[in-house]
């Protein structure tokens, strides 16, 4: 389905959403504490690296990624993100 809008907070507490990726911006950050979803965050400039380290070091909800050269995304760091999540490493219990 696509939609010109939606409700992020609603989307990420759909019973669907097992993980979700972020910059880190803060309304995405409060979203994803409030929704319990864990995180994978990449974050960018101004706030988002003090977002990323309250989800991934204080909230224990997510991890963090750094991105390569020209905001690009390196498949093996997502992929070995996608894997702490899943084995719930660094993750509150």
């Amino acid at each position: 389905m696509v939609v010109n809008w939606c409700s992020q907070e609603k989307v990420l507490m759909h019973k669907a959403v097992a993980c979700f990726m972020t910059h880190g911006g803060w309304s995405s950050t409060l979203e994803t504490v409030a929704s319990g979803v864990p995180v994978v965050v990449y974050p960018e400039w101004t706030d988002q690296p003090t977002n990323a380290k309250l989800l991934a070091d204080v909230f224990r909800v997510g991890v963090r990624i750094r991105l390569e050269k020209m905001g690009l995304l390196a498949q093996k760091k997502w992929e070995g993100a996608l894997k702490r999540l899943w084995m719930g490493q660094g993750l509150k219990k």
